[in-house]
């Protein structure tokens, strides 16, 4: 026995335990309070989920049929819309979620409603649904402009839309607020706002506005750029392609640009593109950190934040981001002097559109 015990006493010598680090532990127990939450909400909205499963079990963008009608929006939603795991959400100050049982893209928010693209059925801009085959649409606190699957456009709210047969001039095509004003254009709608909008022709991009029809030039030497975003803010028009970020008049003059950042949202007056690095833009040695670019004066503010971006919108007055840190998603309301964390959930299931 004694043997034994000196043995024993040996082996307790040589092993050193390390002492807790009680950071590390404190942060671990927030995720997994936070992560506990969204299991409850989950449980919670299982009721009212099941009355839409069908919906909720089909892809996000198959069409809506008369057996399977696209759920209704909360009538007085209150919290932060975001998509998790595919359907909207709304998440509170408390870091709570609550499933509205909606699939689909969630396009922005309209008079405090969100505003969902639900198979070819624009949700929320009203109390009724815009059914009539919508293949793509913009949405900010003004209004909304959408593309059918015929081509023609609509316009809800304070956007207009306008004829372009003739190049010269441009006609409204109808009154603000009527979802059933058509102007028929042969481009695709890639990007609108209150005052203009933007399809993209073989030849290239149109800005179309009250003014008339005025091309964008990308490059110098007018070859070809692809194009994976425009916004459209007051007067300003941003494109981003090729990596790069620029920015033009509603006329269709440039007026500046940038490499990178082309994961951005610009605001609803066009002053301020919001903008922090992708994964491949951090690998490539872009300096993480969230930037507000000046689109007017040209002039850089920079605040701290960590990960790679995945989505960010302006909403309102509030700036919203999805970073992703690869095990988890967060979800952040920011301004110039920093961001408040609101939300993080696990893996990739969170995003803002």
């Amino acid at each position: 026995m004694t043997d034994i015990h000196n043995l024993l006493t040996e082996i307790h010598d040589t092993i050193v335990v390390p002492s807790p680090n009680h950071g590390d532990l404190q942060r671990r127990v927030t995720r997994l309070r936070r992560r506990r939450r969204l299991v409850r909400a989950g449980a919670a909205a299982t009721a009212s989920a099941f009355a839409v499963a069908a919906l909720a079990m089909s892809s996000p963008w198959d069409k809506p049929s008369a057996e399977s009608p696209v759920a209704a929006l909360p009538a007085n939603p209150t919290g932060v819309p975001v998509v998790l795991d595919g359907r909207l959400a709304l998440v509170d100050a408390d870091g709570n979620t609550v499933d509205t049982g909606v699939v689909g893209a969630l396009l922005g928010v309209y008079r405090d409603r969100p505003v969902v693209l639900a198979g070819d059925q624009l949700v929320g801009l009203d109390d009724a649904p815009i059914t009539t085959s919508v293949r793509t649409a913009f949405v900010d606190s003004s209004g909304a402009t959408f593309q059918r699957e015929d081509g023609t456009l609509g316009a809800f709210g304070d956007h207009q839309v306008f004829y372009i047969t003739n190049c010269r001039s441009c006609h409204n095509s109808g009154s603000a607020g009527s979802p059933d004003a058509e102007a028929p254009t042969d481009g695709v709608l890639v990007g609108a706002g209150e005052r203009a909008y933007v399809v993209q022709r073989t030849s290239g991009l149109l800005v179309v506005d009250a003014a008339g029809v005025h091309p964008i030039s990308l490059t110098s030497d007018g070859a070809s750029a692809e194009v994976s975003s425009v916004q459209v803010g007051g007067d300003t028009v941003s494109v981003a392609s090729d990596g790069t970020v620029q920015f033009f008049n509603a006329d269709g003059t440039r007026r500046s640009g940038f490499l990178g950042g082309v994961v951005g949202a610009l605001s609803a007056d066009g002053t301020t593109y919001a903008y922090a690095p992708t994964v491949d833009e951090l690998a490539n040695g872009m300096k993480p950190g969230l930037n507000f670019y000046d689109t007017t004066t040209g002039k850089l503010r920079r605040t701290s934040l960590d990960g790679a971006v995945d989505s960010i919108v302006w909403r309102g007055g509030d700036l919203l981001l999805v970073t992703d840190q690869g095990a988890e998603r967060t979800l952040w309301r920011c301004k110039t002097r920093g961001c408040e964390n609101l939300f993080e959930a696990p893996g990739n299931s969170l995003t803002l559109r």
